[in-house]
């Protein structure tokens, strides 16, 4: 468990600096994060959780 949440860990700072260093385009970003919402709605351990407005 140590090693996989260390892998993921790194995962997302390699995303975080990849968006940062290549100006990403908002809407490539809302997409991206769009995509993820089934992946965080699948599990029985969210119950509840927050999407950001404008």
């Amino acid at each position: 468990m140590i090693l996989r949440a260390d892998g993921e860990a790194k995962a997302v700072e390699l995303v975080f600096q990849a968006v940062h260093r290549n100006n990403a385009d908002p809407k490539v970003l809302a997409y991206k994060y769009l995509e993820t919402l089934p992946h965080l709605a699948s599990s029985d351990n969210n119950t509840f959780w927050v999407i950001p407005g404008s």
